[in-house]
């Protein structure tokens, strides 16, 4: 099991002055869990916060839990059903699914090729 906490912080520094400013922090204190046969499963909430209060953004929770498999050591499918929690209405659910694909080696840990 693991424990990957991000942090990621939205501001602006250029723009029109008529535009109000950008001061936004995201935390996601993501748990990874692998389980048996190269499934892994993927609890993620995640919590925004508006700094600067002057925008019409609400602090805001969402609670999403992705499931996924290894299929080959390079393909890899997930699927992603999200919920907010709380706050904004502009957003109460989303699903994502995702085919990734790693180019170069299909040895399992293996940094190059193999040569003979």
């Amino acid at each position: 099991m693991a424990f990957i906490p991000v942090y990621q912080h939205f501001f602006s520094f250029a723009g029109r002055k008529s535009r109000a400013d950008v001061n936004l922090a995201r935390f996601r204190p993501i748990v990874l869990a692998p389980l048996p046969r190269h499934w892994w499963i993927v609890l993620d909430p995640g919590f925004l916060w508006d700094l600067e209060r002057d925008r019409d953004i609400e602090d805001t929770m969402t609670l999403g839990v992705q499931l996924g498999k290894r299929i080959r050591p390079n393909l890899s499918v997930a699927i992603k059903p999200s919920i907010q929690v709380y706050g904004n209405e502009d957003f109460s659910w989303a699903f994502q699914a995702s085919l990734s694909y790693r180019f170069g080696s299909t040895q399992a840990g293996s940094a190059s090729p193999e040569r003979p």
